[in-house]
């Protein structure tokens, strides 16, 4: 070996020592900033109230029209879902074709819900008469 490989044997050597240290004070740095999120989270949950919930408070209901209704039978295949009006419910397996709608109201508004599963999926939508406009 010359003196010039030494050179470059102990140049090489301090590189790979400064990146060695590099990697060892991101780590640390990754490592203390991990620690101190989780205590942070850990204090705030701690302090939260467990008998509070947060729901999403709907003030007035959603209305439909009778035609909207209407509409929304003649869709009951795609929609693969029951609807139930008036509390006449009808499947998702019937013929939006010969379905007989006369027992709609054109001229009075429905209240509608969406009934869900567990899971999120749709299982009935519901129509009903809105109480607003029944009163004389």
């Amino acid at each position: 070996m010359e003196i010039g490989e030494h050179a470059k044997t102990a140049l090489w050597l301090g590189a790979g020592i400064l990146i060695f240290v590099i990697c060892l004070s991101s780590g640390s740095y990754l490592f203390q900033t991990t620690s101190d999120m989780n205590s942070k989270m850990y204090t705030l949950i701690g302090t939260t109230d467990r008998n509070q919930k947060v729901t999403l408070k709907i003030e007035h209901h959603y209305t439909s029209t009778g035609a909207e209704v209407i509409q929304t039978l003649h869709q009951i295949q795609e929609l693969g879902t029951a609807i139930e009006v008036d509390g006449q419910r009808l499947d998702s397996s019937i013929d939006p074709d010969e379905l007989d709608v006369s027992f709609i109201n054109m001229n009075r508004p429905y209240r509608t819900t969406y009934i869900r599963d567990t899971a999120g999926r749709l299982m009935l939508v519901k129509y009903d008469i809105s109480e607003e406009t029944t009163q004389p």
